[in-house]
C-alpha cells in the first residue's frame, strides 16, 4: 500500500510484491473448546479496510492465512455471522495464537399472563438492537425462535451496542425488554403479557386455509416507509413492526394509534389492509398470489451479463407512502433474470446505473412498463428493440470544475405518468443510452458546481451552473434493433442565469 501524490508528468508508480507471510490462529469459546467453522476476516491494515481475505476455522477451531503482509493486521473473529466477536491485532510468522471468545450475554426467565399470572408455555423470542440507548430499534425477525415450556434460556449474540428481546404469544400484546449495553453476563428477564388493546388478525388463503409463518408488517409512514424488496422486508424503524403468524394464521400487533397499514408476505402470496380509526374487529388478510417476471437483458444483438435489473411496482393505493415496494437482481452469464415475488398491478422494469461516489439511480434504459397479474408469469426481452444514442456534453468556458447530474431522456409527446429514462453522464461529458426505440425524445443534462469534499459531504442542494434541452428523433429500425448508435455529437450547455 502506498500513498501517491498525483501531479502532472509524474513517473510510473512501481509496486514490488514480496512473498506472502503466514498467520496461524485458533479460536476457542469461554470453556476452552474449539469454535468450529467460525468466520475470520481482515478488519484493518495500516488504518484502512483494504484487504479482503476471509476464511472459516476448521473442525478444531484453527485457521491459517499464507498471504498476509509483513506487518501487523487486525483480524475480526466471530462465533457466528451475528455472534459475539472480537478484533485482535496479529503479527505474522509467529507461533499459533489462541483467541478466546467470551461468553455472550445469557438471558433466562418466564412468560406469564399479566391478569391470571398463569405461565404462558408457547411464545416467540425476537432479538433486536440499536446503535444508541434511545435510537431506532432493528429487529432480527430471521433470528426469532419458538419456545415451548415454562421458561426460556438464550444467548444474545448480536454484535450491536444495545441489545434487547421481544416476546410474542398468540392472543397477547407483544412485550419488549430493556436495552442491554453489556456483551457478557447473565440476567433474569421475565415478562407479563397483556391481552389487548393491540390489533389482531388472521392470514388465510382464498379457500380459508390459515397460513403459518407469514411475515406481517405494520407501517405508519411517520418516520419513513417499510422497504419490501423481492417479497421480503429489508428495513424499518420504530414506526415499523414485523412479526409472523402462528399455526392458526393469527398475528398480534402492539397498541398503535391508527392510521397504519398492515401487509402480509408469504411464498403463497401477498395481502394488504389500511387501518383507520373506524376499523373494528380482527383484521382479515387473504393472500393474493404473487406475479412473476422472467426475461433476458440485451443491448442490441448481445445479451448483457452481470447487470443490475430493478423492479418498481407502482403502488396506487391511497397510502402508498407507508410501503416502498421494489425488486433487485443481476443478470446471469446469458443475460437472463427473474423476479419471483412481484405484487400484482402496474410496474416498471429497468436497469440500475451508478452515479458518482456510488450513488445509484433506477430507471435507466432499456425499460419496460408492465402489468402484473396474480399467479401469472410475464416473459420478455428487455432491450429487444431500439438502438444506442451517444454524444458529449460540453460546458461553457470559465465555469470551473463541474459535476454532471443524471441525464434524462423524456418521450415527447409522452404519457405524463411515464417517467423519463435516466442515464449516466461521464465526468468528461460523454454518455451512451442503450436500446432507444423509434420516436421523438427530449434529452436533458445539467452540470452542477462540484461540492467541496464530494457528494457525501454536501449539506444542501447542488448549484446548477449550466444546462441543456434538445429534441431529436429516432427513425424506424427495419430489423427491430441495431448496434449502430445515433451520434448527437457535441452538445453545448448554456450557463445558468444567476
Amino acid at each position: 500500500m502506498k500513498k501517491i501524490p498525483i501531479r502532472a508528468g509524474m513517473a510510473p508508480v512501481e509496486f514490488r510484491l514480496g512473498p506472502g507471510h503466514t498467520i496461524r490462529g485458533r479460536l476457542v469459546d469461554h470453556q476452552g473448546k474449539p469454535v468450529a467453522f467460525a468466520p475470520v476476516e481482515v478488519a484493518e491494515w495500516r488504518g484502512h479496510a483494504s484487504l479482503k481475505w476471509s476464511d472459516r476455522t476448521d473442525a478444531e477451531g484453527r485457521f491459517r492465512w499464507d498471504g498476509a503482509p509483513a506487518d501487523v493486521v487486525s483480524l475480526l473473529l466471530q462465533q457466528n455471522e451475528r455472534g459475539v466477536h472480537r478484533i485482535e491485532q496479529v503479527r505474522p510468522d509467529g507461533p499459533e495464537v489462541s483467541f478466546q471468545i467470551v461468553r455472550p450475554l445469557h438471558l433466562r426467565g418466564r412468560v406469564t399472563d399479566a391478569e391470571t399470572r398463569r405461565t404462558i408455555k408457547a411464545f416467540r423470542i425476537v432479538p433486536g438492537g440499536s446503535w444508541g440507548g434511545s435510537g431506532p430499534i432493528l429487529w432480527y425477525d430471521d433470528l426469532a425462535r419458538e419456545v415451548f415450556g415454562v421458561s426460556y434460556e438464550m444467548e444474545l449474540k448480536l454484535t450491536i451496542p444495545y441489545r434487547l428481546i421481544r416476546i410474542e404469544a398468540e392472543g397477547y400484546e407483544p412485550a419488549v425488554s430493556e436495552r442491554f449495553d453489556r456483551e457478557t453476563g447473565e440476567s433474569i428477564v421475565s415478562f407479563a403479557l397483556k391481552r389487548g388493546p393491540g390489533f389482531s388478525g388472521r392470514v388465510r388463503l382464498p379457500d380459508g386455509t390459515p397460513i403459518e409463518g407469514a411475515q406481517v408488517v405494520l407501517a405508519t409512514g411517520v418516520s419513513g416507509s417499510a422497504s419490501i424488496q423481492n417479497g421480503r422486508v429489508l428495513s424499518g424503524n420504530d414506526d415499523i413492526w414485523v412479526t409472523k403468524t402462528w399455526a392458526s394464521g393469527q398475528f398480534d400487533l402492539p397498541a398503535t394509534k391508527p392510521p397504519f397499514t398492515v401487509v402480509a408476505l408469504h411464498k403463497r402470496g401477498v395481502a394488504r389492509v389500511d387501518v383507520d380509526a373506524r376499523t373494528r374487529g380482527d383484521l382479515a388478510l387473504t393472500l393474493c398470489p404473487w406475479g412473476r417476471i422472467e426475461g433476458v437483458l440485451r443491448f442490441g444483438s448481445r445479451p448483457v451479463s452481470n447487470e443490475p435489473v430493478v423492479l418498481d411496482p407502482r403502488d396506487e393505493s391511497a397510502h402508498r407512502d407507508r410501503i416502498f415496494w421494489s425488486g433487485w437482481t443481476r443478470t446471469d452469464g446469458d443475460g437472463r433474470f427473474a423476479f419471483e415475488c412481484v405484487p400484482p398491478g402496474p410496474a416498471r422494469l429497468s436497469r440500475q446505473v451508478v452515479w458518482e461516489e456510488g450513488f445509484v439511480y433506477r430507471g435507466a434504459s432499456p425499460a419496460a412498463e408492465l402489468s402484473i397479474e396474480p399467479g401469472k408469469t410475464v416473459r420478455l426481452i428487455l432491450g429487444a428493440n431500439g438502438r444506442p444514442i451517444v454524444g458529449k456534453a460540453i460546458v461553457p468556458d470559465g465555469i470551473g470544475d463541474v459535476l454532471f447530474g443524471r441525464g434524462e431522456l423524456a418521450i415527447k409527446p409522452g404519457d405524463p405518468k411515464t417517467p423519463p429514462f435516466l442515464f449516466r453522464v461521464e465526468p468528461n461529458g460523454s454518455f451512451r443510452i442503450e436500446s432507444i426505440e423509434p420516436g421523438t425524445y427530449e434529452i436533458r443534462i445539467v452540470a452542477y458546481k462540484r461540492p467541496a469534499g464530494g457528494l457525501l459531504m454536501r449539506r444542501s442542494g447542488l448549484a446548477a451552473l449550466a444546462s441543456m434541452r434538445r429534441e431529436f428523433t429516432v427513425g424506424p429500425i427495419p430489423v427491430g434493433s441495431s448496434d449502430q448508435p445515433i451520434d448527437l455529437g457535441a452538445i453545448r450547455l448554456e450557463a445558468s442565469k444567476s
